[in-house]
């Protein structure tokens, strides 16, 4: 008996993506080996240090400052009258109050009546002490020396009764001028603080405070710097101090920073430590208010190592108030032979300060340093670890790494930028190599037919 078998057929969409996918799997195994990319150079700048003379500066931040005078009564009345515009500038001597004079003229009238009093008594005590006198001259029993006694007893309390009264008169005048309060200094004057007619009191513990003028030339300046930056301005003027005095010089006589100014002026020796100061809306870098030092602390802070010190500056404008931060600027002496470098190059770790110098090869390595002061123009001073030979990187920075592969950037490039991002490489495992043509997809075949098979 002969049996015919009917196999199922594939549908023809999945035999079409089998088709498809069988060359992707192929490639996916296939032996070919990508090269690894080569190591790129890192873009730099380069320079050299700078050696010379410069002069060291040191720039801080500091406040305007000076101490308000107190204007207060010295008399106790009503206040009849103000003076002043509040905000003016008044000079020394200039009115600003008037108080209620009435109850002080009496008083000055009342201690001059008593004057003419004392006077008389003092008169008629003389006159009686001179005929006492006079009587015991001639013999005796015509007075006693107890009378002679009494006349010149009452003579000297009358005596020291016209100084009493003479004295309570100046006083009388002295509180009848107090009346009128007058400007103690020039300066800027504050607002009153009491209106006319109110109960001035200034006999009290605490007297009344009527307003407050401010003194603004010169101006105080107060700043701080480090206390090595102290000690080495410091040691340089009072060496220059010493050099011009000689063995004039005593160091049993200690002196400060002002006296040492004041003998270098007396000696006509242009001082070395100049101050200069720069306020708000002075020109970008320019620091046009120069003074002098004339201040500072017996100690310093312990907590920050720092020194306060204060400078005058000459305001006669009155352009400069009180309570104004301002940037200071302090030139010390010259340094000469210095080697500086680009701030922008000194790399910081937890350790140590370095350099990134380029050795024999051409290739970087780290250069221990030790730095000095750093000036407006982006330079600072190397103290120690180089010479001025060598031959530093300045942008790139952050991609360097110890004997790696450098190139030097042009003029357009930009080297900070530069080694940020790496190429991307190919992926792998593709089974193609650059100009390699894809292997073109195999073609789908048609279904197979159906199979008969014959059974005997």
């Amino acid at each position: 008996m002969n049996r015919t078998v009917i196999r199922p057929k594939l549908p023809a969409a999945l035999l079409l993506a089998c088709a498809v996918l069988l060359p992707f799997f192929a490639g996916c195994y296939s032996k070919t080996e990508t090269k690894a990319p080569s190591e790129a150079p890192v873009t730099v700048r380069l320079a050299k240090p700078q050696v010379g003379g410069v002069t060291e500066i040191y720039e801080t931040t500091g406040h305007t400052d000076t101490t308000p005078v107190l204007v207060s009564p010295r008399v106790r009345g009503t206040l009849e009258e103000i003076c002043f515009e509040p905000g003016a500038i008044v000079n020394e001597g200039d009115v600003l109050f008037k108080i209620e004079q009435f109850d002080y003229k009496v008083k000055v009238d009342s201690a001059n009546a008593d004057c003419y009093i004392a006077k008389a008594e003092f008169d008629r005590a003389q006159a009686e002490y001179n005929r006492q006198v006079n009587m015991d001259a001639k013999g005796p029993g015509i007075t006693t020396k107890e009378d002679v006694e009494k006349a010149k007893a009452a003579l000297e309390s009358a005596r020291g009764n016209v100084e009493s009264t003479r004295v309570a008169l100046e006083q009388a005048k002295k509180d009848l001028e107090r009346t009128v309060i007058y400007a103690p200094c020039r300066g800027k004057i504050n607002k009153a603080d009491v209106e006319v007619g109110d109960l001035l009191d200034g006999t009290a513990g605490t007297p009344t405070v009527l307003t407050t003028i401010v003194s603004m030339d010169p101006m105080y300046v107060y700043f701080q710097i480090s206390d090595s930056e102290f000690n080495k301005l410091h040691t340089e003027l009072l060496d220059l101090v010493k050099k011009t005095l000689g063995d004039a010089y005593d160091p049993s006589k200690p002196l400060d920073t002002k006296q040492m100014g004041q003998i270098l002026e007396e000696h006509k020796i242009e001082m070395p430590i100049k101050f200069m100061m720069h306020m708000p809306g002075d020109p970008e870098g320019e620091y046009p208010h120069e003074g002098v030092i004339t201040y500072s602390e017996n100690t310093a802070n312990r907590n920050t190592g720092t020194m306060t010190m204060r400078a005058e500056v000459a305001n006669a404008d009155y352009t400069i108030f009180p309570g104004m931060i301002c940037n200071v600027r302090i030139t010390g002496d010259d340094v000469p032979g210095a080697v500086t470098i680009q701030e922008k190059a000194v790399c910081h770790d937890l350790s140590d300060t370095y350099v990134w110098v380029l050795d024999n090869n051409g290739r970087p390595r780290k250069q221990l340093i030790e730095t000095g002061k750093t000036f407006d123009s982006g330079m600072c001073i190397v103290t120690s670890g180089l010479t001025g030979g060598e031959t530093y990187i300045t942008d790139g920075i952050l991609q360097v790494r110890s004997g790696c592969l450098i190139q030097e950037a042009d003029d357009a490039g930009d080297a900070s930028d530069a080694g940020d991002a790496a190429p991307a490489a190919a992926p792998a495992g593709t089974g193609n190599e650059a100009g390699s043509e894809p292997a073109p997809a195999a073609e789908p075949q048609a279904p197979a037919a159906p199979q008969q098979e014959s059974a005997n």
